[in-house]
């Protein structure tokens, strides 16, 4: 076919892809109801924003809440463990006591008495006694021109009386 023959059928044939042309108003319309549309779709936004921030301030409440009631506790622990401490020392101090009584010694020598343990204190007020059985056995006796005895383990500070329970135990 030649050029003629294909232009003459062009201009001959109606045009199939004609766009469809819309009025102003058409466009409007059709614009104010797809944003209608849109708009249905976010209308209670401002109402998920507010209940969005009022959820978070609750939040940030129960936290500090939350937060007040672990340093509470963790004040309340320590308190617990230091009475807990207090209790140990004041039941290791009546044990003590008790065991001098029976054992015949001063209460007044208590603080003196090593030990944690019922089986250490016992051990302890047992080699009280026995340095203190050696004493009296040789109190009188002369060491080199000076007597030899007991001291005054009651005027004693603990760290006087640790040393001299030392030195006695290497005798």
């Amino acid at each position: 076919m030649s050029e003629e023959t294909k232009e003459v059928k062009k201009a001959t044939e109606p045009e199939v892809n004609q766009e469809k042309l819309f009025k102003q108003e058409e466009v409007n319309r059709i614009i104010a109801e797809r944003l209608a549309r849109e708009q249905e779709k976010y209308k209670d936004y401002e109402d998920l924003k507010k209940a969005k921030a009022k959820l978070d301030e609750l939040e940030n409440a129960n936290k500090s809440e939350l937060d007040k009631a672990k340093a509470e506790a963790e004040q309340l622990k320590k308190l617990v463990e230091q009475k807990e401490a207090e209790k140990k020392q004041v039941l290791i101090e009546n044990l003590k006591l008790s065991l001098l009584d029976q054992a015949g010694l001063p209460k007044s020598w208590v603080k003196r008495i090593l030990g944690q343990t019922e089986d250490e204190i016992k051990a302890d007020i047992e080699e009280l006694k026995k340095l203190l059985n050696e004493k009296k056995e040789n109190v009188g006796q002369t060491v080199g021109g000076e007597p030899k005895g007991m001291p005054d383990i009651e005027k004693m500070s603990m760290e006087q009386y640790a040393a001299w329970v030392k030195s006695q135990k290497q005798k």
